[in-house]
């Protein structure tokens, strides 16, 4: 996702932490619970009956804060609604906007250049990896239908933003016809394809990686059978004239210094690319050539095998959200250099009570970060029930 432009709240959110003892303030935005809770009261089917997962969470500085998270509910593949749920007061009061035939809403995401566009792609069972669009300047209050799949999955952490345009990665959990799903103009049209000629299995973490002898260079992981993963990438600016053929820009690339192991890129501007490895421990590189060199960096601390989400602010400052197979083990690690080294004796905040903690986002207008999930599911009073936290 491109970084973020930094506002004077943020750059204040930003001195004040300077110099300081971490673990931030963190309160739960109670509204959203107490609005599941009701929706458990007036639904069965929210109350344990079907699976849930509260993962997606996207912000729009409109107003007093409009956010649109994406919760998911489910039966098996057959008994699915997820919903889209809104609050415009920044997480005071909520309300459901729409459900979407899915069985998880990965990502609720991209509001676009002009602010009224919003973004949730999906999947988790056969013909399910759909994209949704919502535009109009009453944001989220009604979906469409733009994308639909014929695979199993579009990833939650599948999908790279530039500007308007948007590439999400996906392909059956164990099986074939990996593809990327590519729009220029947020979202109204779609093209797919599986890149290059290996037909790979899945494709996942594609982002925009800067400019390379004048183009754009993007790059994603490919499943290519059994536990092998590939660094493919895309030399070739995506554009009018690129948009029906793009995929076929798409090559292996000739650097594969940690070949076979899955990983999520995150482009942090520049050339400059961080991945993090899926595994126990989280093992970190950096580079800034496509992978022609690379910097092993910090390896994290056991116990966690996956970064769900890097917010940048600009000028060095990284922060990842990070999460483990067990309930409650999920913690924000600060870099102040770039991601060269991370703060893990000094975490910014831990989250004992959240099953597994989703993803995070920034509101740009007052410098909160806002992590989304769901309480533990042995915890005595909101047990599985959504949980917002907000860290200041």
């Amino acid at each position: 996702m491109s970084p973020p432009f930094i506002t004077f709240p943020q750059l204040n959110f930003m001195i004040k932490k300077r110099g300081v003892t971490y673990q931030k303030t963190k309160t739960v935005v109670q509204g959203l619970t107490d609005f599941h809770n009701d929706e458990i009261t007036n639904n069965p089917n929210e109350n344990g009956a079907w699976s849930m997962r509260t993962m997606a969470i996207a912000y729009f500085s409109s107003g007093t804060g409009t956010f649109l998270i994406g919760h998911s509910n489910f039966s098996g593949n057959t008994f699915l609604a997820s919903k889209i749920w809104r609050t415009t007061n920044n997480g005071q009061t909520w309300a459901r906007m729409d459900e979407l035939n899915f069985r998880y809403i990965q990502s609720v995401n991209n509001f676009g250049p002009a602010g009224t566009t919003a973004i949730a792609t999906g999947g988790g069972g056969g013909n399910q990896s759909d994209i949704y669009r919502s535009v109009s300047s009453n944001i989220g209050s009604s979906w469409a239908l733009e994308y639909n799949g014929s695979h199993a999955t579009i990833y939650d952490n599948s999908t790279g933003i530039f500007g308007s345009k948007m590439v999400v990665g996906g392909g059956y959990q164990n099986g074939s016809g990996g593809i990327l799903r590519w729009t220029i103009d947020t979202g109204a049209n779609w093209n797919a394809q599986n890149p290059t000629t290996s037909g790979f299995t899945r494709v996942v973490s594609p982002t925009y990686a800067g400019i390379n002898g004048g183009n754009e260079q993007w790059l994603a992981l490919a499943h290519t059978g059994a536990s092998y993963y590939s660094i493919i990438q895309s030399n070739q600016t995506l554009d009018a004239t690129t948009n029906a053929t793009w995929g076929n820009s798409w090559t292996i690339s000739p650097n594969q210094p940690f070949a076979g192991v899955q990983q999520r890129f995150e482009w942090i501007g520049g050339n400059t690319v961080l991945s993090f490895s899926y595994s126990n421990p989280i093992q970190i590189r950096v580079t800034s050539d496509y992978y022609t060199n690379v910097t092993v960096g910090q390896t994290l601390p056991a116990g966690l095998n996956n970064v769900r989400k890097l917010i940048n602010f600009g000028s060095g400052q990284l922060w990842i959200l990070c999460s483990g197979p067990v309930e409650g083990s999920g913690v924000i690690y600060e870099s102040t250099d770039f991601g060269a080294t991370w703060n893990v004796n000094n975490p910014i905040q831990a989250f004992p009570d959240m099953a597994t903690p989703y993803n995070m986002v920034l509101n740009t207008v007052t410098g909160s970060v806002y992590v989304i999930g769901n309480y533990i599911s042995t915890h005595p009073t909101n047990p599985k029930r959504a949980l917002l936290y907000e860290i200041s």
